[in-house]
């Protein structure tokens, strides 16, 4: 088992789709849009999780399919901050995996000039609470 970071493909549609509908609980993190088909998804990712100046998203992989995101966004040059989120779908949660992404972006962004990181989760979902105090971020 290989897990890595890397950008968003066309070719994630299928697996963000497989995401979407296998885990319920992540409509929430994607703002209301329906990932319900292939091209629904392919649009999504053209859209909303490029690798922009103010925004960042990758692929968390698990052997090159996708089975999340970590990201930063309202990333502020002129003030070094960014906000930092992620997802895994249902199957891949409890592995780690989300806990050295968000460790994995945080350094790097730290390393390009970034001087704080905000992040937020839901207060009902001790999970999402965990992957965060496990990758390093503070209460």
């Amino acid at each position: 088992m290989t897990v890595e970071l890397r950008p968003w493909t066309f070719e994630d549609a299928p697996a963000l789709r497989d995401a979407y509908r296998q885990s319920p609980d992540l409509k929430t993190q994607f703002a209301g849009a329906d990932l319900a088909t292939v091209d629904q998804a392919r649009d999504y990712i053209g859209v909303q999780l490029p690798l922009t100046a103010s925004r960042r998203n990758w692929a968390i992989t698990d052997d090159g399919a996708a089975a999340g995101n970590a990201g930063l966004s309202a990333i502020d040059r002129r003030h070094g901050t960014a906000w930092t989120y992620y997802w895994l779908k249902s199957a891949a949660r409890g592995l780690g995996y989300a806990v050295r992404a968000l460790a994995t972006i945080a350094a790097a962004a730290f390393e390009d000039g970034l001087l704080l990181l905000e992040l937020g989760h839901r207060v009902n979902n001790l999970a999402s609470c965990k992957v965060a105090t496990n990758a390093g971020f503070i209460p």
